[in-house]
């Protein structure tokens, strides 16, 4: 029997303990909703951008040495034609035509228009190479050769030769060459120089001598005594002598310990008997005596 103060619990109401586990599931259940819906919003999204966004740019590789117009296989057929244009002897006229037809397009003039004398000495490219070159669009070109011709006197020619190139990469000669004209001779102004301290003119002469003496003689394995420890320099191969220091000065801007010297020698060849005039620049250093430390900024 109960007192009036008790109260039985009814069937219907839940205890604490049946609130707890209730809220629990519910709370569970919620979570298990609440993540669904997120990985299917994810999912949507997902797809979605698939499905409307655009690709993003692929980044371009940057053209290599082979795709810059004109390249070097441009270059090289515009010497190539150069060598064959400006090459003939006049017994055998026919040979220059053969030479040249291989790099015409058809319809140009048989030789490129070229008509070999007669009579007269015949002509042949020493040496050639490109002197600059300008692109006319995507495969059109102006290639400049330079050129040195030996014939009844040696002269230097600028032939322009015009280049295209198919689809395929495909060179030829399109339209006939031209003559330009050389670089301008430039002017410049003598480098600054004054005349090496009294003091150390006669020492530096003297490590110089012995130094050419051994550099244009062509003993490598002499060289070390003049060069500070760590430095390598190897003699030339054509032997010459040293027939003297003809002058010999230093840049302005040469300090005490450290200073360019410019020497003009004179040297002969041995085997040819032949004697040059040369200018070479040195760069000194002092320590307990002078070194060579570069010869010709090398």
């Amino acid at each position: 029997m109960s007192t009036p103060d008790e109260t039985t619990p009814d069937e219907t109401t839940p205890s604490p303990m049946g609130r707890e586990r209730t809220l629990g599931q519910v709370g569970r259940r919620v979570g298990r909703v609440v993540l669904w819906a997120f990985v299917v919003l994810v999912v949507v999204r997902g797809i979605g951008g698939i499905l409307s966004s655009p690709p993003e740019p692929r980044a371009q590789p940057a053209p290599s040495a082979q795709q810059r117009w004109p390249g070097d296989d441009a270059h090289a057929y515009a010497v190539s034609f150069a060598k064959a244009y400006l090459t003939w002897t006049p017994e055998n006229p026919e040979f220059h035509e053969q030479a040249v037809k291989p790099y015409l397009v058809s319809g140009l003039q048989a030789g490129a228009g070229l008509e070999v004398p007669d009579e007269g000495r015949y002509q042949v490219v020493e040496e050639a190479t490109v002197a600059r070159a300008h692109a006319l669009g995507r495969d059109r070109a102006l290639v400049t050769v330079a050129a040195t011709v030996s014939g009844r006197q040696t002269t230097n020619r600028h032939l322009t030769v015009p280049v295209a190139r198919d689809r395929r990469g495909g060179l030829v000669v399109y339209d006939y060459p031209s003559f330009s004209a050389p670089p301008a001779r430039a002017a410049v102004a003598d480098e600054r120089t004054r005349n090496l301290p009294r003091e150390d003119a006669r020492a530096v002469e003297d490590v110089l001598d012995r130094f050419f003496r051994a550099f244009l003689g062509g003993r490598s394995s002499d060289l070390d005594y003049f060069l500070p420890s760590g430095t390598r320099l190897a003699a030339v191969r054509q032997r010459y002598e040293l027939d003297e220091i003809v002058g010999l000065e230093q840049l302005a801007t040469s300090e005490r310990r450290d200073r360019t010297v410019l020497a003009v020698v004179r040297a002969r060849d041995t085997a040819t008997d032949a004697t040059y005039l040369l200018r070479y620049r040195i760069d000194l250093v002092l320590r307990d005596r002078w070194y060579v430390a570069r010869l010709n900024s090398n």
